[in-house]
């Protein structure tokens, strides 16, 4: 299989497998917010049975132990929170990354490739999984959004008395804080697993002896310049760090790579115009595409 046809064949199954991780994606994080509204409940049945036994009028002095009482029963629960998305997503990430990697030594060896790999086994999933790409592993960063939360709470709650707010404004409050909370999680869900499948790809790389990639980036609106400055450059594999020249490069990133196998890029690829995916030429980068389309470009960082 010649390079042109590769990159088409690499493309098209890359991202049919990575709608597939997403619809997973999307479950784990159902599943998430299903424990949060428990969670939030729980916590609006303590701020009430504080309010109807000291503060019946929502006019009461602070007690330090009000705010303590509702924090310890809670606890349990948002421990429980947490361990749930720790389990759900080091499954989903586990099982996308050997899925990914797989598929990539497969396609690999359908461009032309001949080399043996190294199966994967428990330990060198469990080194994958535990490598704090982004300055700390997925683990970590679910027990900071637990601190950050519980800190959250804690501080809305005592405002909320020390201000005397009525309990509909006091769970309107924290009710927000709760919805802040999911939302990072689900960034770091989304985050993650893309990063997962970017690494399998590059460990598939080092598995066939490949020097050399491309960085493919989104062909869509919400792109950012950063990855956009990017689209179609080929970098040394030896060279490439995440989050400079490697995808994931930020939080929700999109952005993939090919693998260069040593011909010329030709042929074609898919964009996104409007509500449609066209072909495009492949030789055409981020920049080329938005001036083509002659649409706005919406810089999504705000940068």
């Amino acid at each position: 299989m010649n390079q042109t046809d590769f990159n088409t064949y690499w493309e098209k199954r890359t991202a049919l497998r990575t709608t597939a991780y997403f619809s997973n994606v999307d479950n784990v994080s159902k599943a998430i917010h299903k424990v949060y509204i428990s969670n939030y409940n729980q916590l609006q049945k303590e701020v009430a049975l504080i309010y109807k036994k000291y503060l019946k009028t929502g006019k009461g002095a602070y007690k330090a132990a009000y705010v303590k009482q509702i924090m310890t029963n809670i606890d349990p629960n948002l421990t429980k929170l947490f361990l749930k998305q720790n389990k759900e997503m080091e499954v989903l990430f586990g099982n996308t990354y050997q899925n990914e990697f797989y598929n990539a030594i497969f396609d690999l060896g359908r461009g032309g490739l001949q080399y043996s790999f190294t199966p994967l086994n428990s330990k060198a999933l469990a080194k994958v999984l535990a490598y704090p790409w982004s300055g700390a592993d997925f683990s970590e960063r679910i027990w900071d959004n637990r601190a950050k939360l519980v800190r959250s709470l804690k501080q809305n709650i005592t405002q909320g008395l020390v201000q005397g707010q009525g309990f509909p404004e006091m769970t309107r409050n924290l009710a927000k804080r709760m919805d802040v909370s999911y939302k990072q999680a689900n960034v770091l869900v989304r985050t993650e697993t893309q990063y997962f499948v970017n690494q399998a790809h590059y460990d598939s790389y080092v598995e066939a002896g490949i020097d050399k990639y491309q960085f493919s980036a989104a062909m869509e609106k919400q792109t950012c310049p950063e990855c956009a400055s990017l689209d179609g450059r080929i970098f040394l594999l030896k060279n490439a760090v995440v989050g400079v020249n490697y995808p994931t490069i930020h939080p929700d990133c999109r952005c993939d790579t090919i693998p260069e196998l040593g011909q010329s890029r030709t042929g074609t690829k898919s964009a996104k115009i409007g509500d449609e995916w066209v072909e495009v030429p492949k030789t055409m980068t981020f920049d080329e595409w938005i001036a083509k389309n002659e649409f706005a470009y919406l810089n999504p960082l705000g940068i």
